[in-house]
């Protein structure tokens, strides 16, 4: 067993952006009509989101990688929520905090280039926004500044969990060596051999303890008792 972490980042991250899509279906369709602004767009970015999130999970969609790349997945995403802002009022939407919750999925699986794509999103969203309506508000200013201090906090999390998990690969991978060496060993003697744990099951064994027994199947993982039936000198079971 070997570690590759990119495969490993982008199997958790899909599975991530996906719930985080859900959630956010969710948590739109249970309240957007209490915000009362263009609900029918709404609705049919809730549809569209829905159908998309719902193929992904398709085996047609998983054979041919339609998610494509991290970069693809994020721009979905947050595409998602900009839509949901602009349909809810702007800048001043309900909605709007979201995409922090973009920054720190994208900061914690991909690191300072996940939260730097982010915040050029974000910062390209705004630039439109104030195009379209130049009212300068320090609270954007604020939310920027804590969105990358939160986002550097959590890359620096995602680095410590993804340096844990490679240890402990690093260590597994280590004991399956030295499992498969003492296993070659093991086969390589001519005298039966068992080897059992605390609790007196077979965890090791060769060809020659197969044939002592006369079988071909399994026992490893059972009790030494029920497969080895040892004798005294008198003949008496032990």
């Amino acid at each position: 067993m070997s570690f590759d972490s990119s495969q490993y980042l982008r199997k958790l991250y899909d599975g991530t952006s996906s719930r985080l899509r859900w959630q956010i279906i969710a948590l739109v369709a249970a309240t957007y009509l209490f915000v009362g602004k263009n609900i029918g767009a709404v609705t049919a970015i809730l549809i569209v989101a829905s159908a998309y999130n719902a193929f992904t999970y398709t085996a047609w969609a998983a054979r041919h990688d339609v998610i494509g790349t991290k970069w693809f997945d994020i721009t979905t995403n947050f595409t998602l929520i900009a839509l949901l802002v602009l349909c809810t009022g702007g800048l001043a939407s309900p909605y709007g905090p979201l995409v922090l919750v973009i920054i720190l999925v994208a900061s914690y699986w991909y690191g300072y280039t996940g939260l730097g794509y982010v915040m050029a999103l974000l910062l390209a969203y705004w630039a439109l926004m104030l195009f379209q309506n130049p009212i300068y508000d320090l609270s954007h200013a604020i939310f920027g500044v804590f969105s990358i201090i939160l986002g550097d906090y959590t890359v620096r999390l995602g680095k410590l969990t993804r340096s844990e998990q490679e240890r402990i690969d690093r260590d597994t991978n280590a004991l399956m060596q030295q499992r498969k060496r003492l296993f070659s060993l093991v086969n390589g003697l001519s005298q039966a051999i068992f080897v059992v744990d605390k609790d007196g099951k077979i965890i090791v064994y060769n060809g020659a303890a197969l044939e002592l027994l006369d079988t071909h199947y399994e026992i490893e993982r059972l009790p030494a008792v029920e497969v080895v039936h040892l004798c005294d000198e008198a003949g008496s079971q032990v």
